[in-house]
């Protein structure tokens, strides 16, 4: 990302197309790449209707819950996109966090 105080009008349009390009190559280059784990804090009473969603869907990837350090809370861990993008929608995700 810039970080500099230069205002964009100072720049030529060259200098200002091959920086939006650089931008534009960086964020492509951090999008999804299939090896992330993604973690999803739920409360505790969400477990047990994630578990049954996962089972009835037929999820081809694991999943792993565990107590998280929040009291009354649960993390959930999966590897499918689809999976973690259906539970931060229909249930109430305190926090989401991607590892790589």
């Amino acid at each position: 990302m810039l970080r500099t105080k230069t205002s964009l009008s100072l720049l030529t349009p060259h200098i200002f197309i091959h920086l939006t390009s650089k931008i534009e190559n960086d964020m492509d280059n951090q999008l999804y790449k299939g090896t992330e784990t993604f973690q999803l804090l739920i409360p505790a009473d969400s477990s047990r209707s994630v578990i049954e969603e996962w089972m009835e869907r037929g999820v081809q990837s694991d999943i792993r819950l565990r107590r998280a350090r929040t009291r009354g809370c649960v993390v959930v861990e999966t590897r499918d996109v689809m999976f973690a993008a259906f539970v931060q929608r229909g249930y109430r995700v305190l926090r989401v966090n991607i590892k790589d």
